[in-house]
């Protein structure tokens, strides 16, 4: 069963064009596999210095 949230996650991952396609995505496909309530996303990257991390994207967080 998880095998198959997690290739549903993947699969609809295509459709993912901008933040709020991101953010109905976490929700739709990614909470069934995590069971989240919040979310932070970060993307960055790895260097010789370390991990840089460039953006930081909060799902439902702060609760409203």
């Amino acid at each position: 069963m998880l095998t198959n949230a997690i290739d549903r996650c993947i699969a609809a991952s295509d459709d993912v064009q901008n933040v709020e396609d991101f953010k109905k995505w976490i929700r739709t496909y990614v909470r069934p596999i995590i069971q989240d309530e919040y979310l932070a996303c970060g993307h960055g990257r790895i260097t010789s210095a370390g991990v840089l991390m460039d953006h930081i994207l909060l799902v439902d967080y702060p609760p409203q």
